[in-house]
């Protein structure tokens, strides 16, 4: 009969867990309390039956958070700010890229110790951080009464080339959060009276179930809670750095006046023509140089093959044509 009526009881703290808060007022005088008459207490079974996990889930650690509020409501603050910075007057369309990127990352880097330090100082921190293409990013979350200063100081550092500013009001959904954990805690404690009175081993085991199933809900809301706190009372701003050169003002840079005279500026072109020349020889020179090995030993076997052509055809000795005989000519 005790099982029975356990299992009658258990069936009524599941249908009052879903419940909303009108049906929470209406069961708020169902609930259970021990001999003492004190709820949310689990006592000891003398019979020594397991008693599964006991969270006190009503303990003060556990109360909602303290948020921040706006005239009144709770209101989630966010904004994005593009913040664009100048490098240093060297830093021309001539300096090599490298030399630019390292540039960048310098000035960057510096101003976002800046933001982290105008964070910290606005009783805020930083979340996170991260610098990629020449864009360094901060993400920091500011108290609600240093929102406005932390955003004045991010504009100063640079040229604000682009912001974005939203609220959410979350009054409602803070108040609803509260009310569902007040109905949870309320069914936890009944269901707990139940485990206390269970007799046998299958209305215990039932019940711990559910016990552990509504303990795990008021775990998440109570999470819910205190996430909804922490973005009401912690504004998020994001603030995105990046670089760019100087602009020249090509009224205040003059072109160059060259001031020397006519004789030595035409020295000067004809040391550049001569240097040009030589310059031009030496690279026909250095051009030419491989190949001289090469053409001198065909020469040398062109002279040897021309030798040996000319001794062929030359007679050989003592066979010398025999002059004419016969008398020889009178004289006239």
């Amino acid at each position: 009969m005790a099982a029975f009526l356990g299992v009658l009881m258990l069936g009524a703290a599941a249908c009052t867990a879903g419940s909303d808060s009108s049906a929470m007022h209406a069961d708020a005088g169902l609930a259970v309390t021990d001999a003492a008459g004190t709820p949310d207490t689990v006592g000891t079974d003398t019979a020594g039956k397991p008693q599964g996990t006991k969270k006190d889930t009503s303990k003060s650690s556990q109360k909602a958070l303290p948020v921040g509020n706006v005239d009144g409501r709770d209101v989630i603050r966010t904004a994005a700010v593009q913040v664009r910075l100048t490098l240093d007057p060297s830093i021309t369309g001539q300096t090599p890229p490298a030399d630019v990127d390292r540039a960048v990352r310098s000035v960057t880097t510096a101003a976002a110790a800046q933001a982290r330090s105008a964070a910290t100082g606005a009783g805020g921190y930083v979340s996170d951080s991260e610098q990629r293409e020449g864009v360094y990013t901060v993400t920091a979350r500011i108290p609600r009464a240093g929102y406005d200063a932390f955003l004045l100081r991010m504009g100063e550092l640079g040229d604000v080339i682009g912001s974005n500013e939203t609220s959410q009001d979350v009054t409602s959904q803070i108040a609803d959060t509260a009310s569902r954990i007040t109905t949870m805690r309320a069914s936890v404690a009944r269901v707990r009276a139940l485990l206390d009175e269970a007799k046998d081993v299958t209305t215990i085991v039932r019940i711990e179930s559910q016990l552990t199933s509504r303990e795990a809900d008021l775990e998440s809301l109570l999470a819910q809670q205190a996430a909804l706190a922490d973005q009401v009372t912690y504004s998020t701003v994001v603030v995105s750095f990046s670089a760019r050169s100087a602009p020249v003002d090509e009224a205040v840079v003059a072109p160059a006046v060259d001031e020397r005279s006519g004789f030595v500026k035409g020295l000067a072109a004809g040391w550049h023509a001569l240097v040009a020349f030589l310059t031009w020889v030496a690279a026909v020179f250095g051009a030419v140089l491989p190949f001289l090995p090469v053409v001198i030993v065909v020469a040398v076997a062109a002279g040897l093959v021309r030798r040996w052509v000319r001794n062929r055809k030359a007679p050989i000795g003592g066979d010398h044509p025999s002059p004419p005989s016969g008398p020889a000519p009178a004289a006239a």
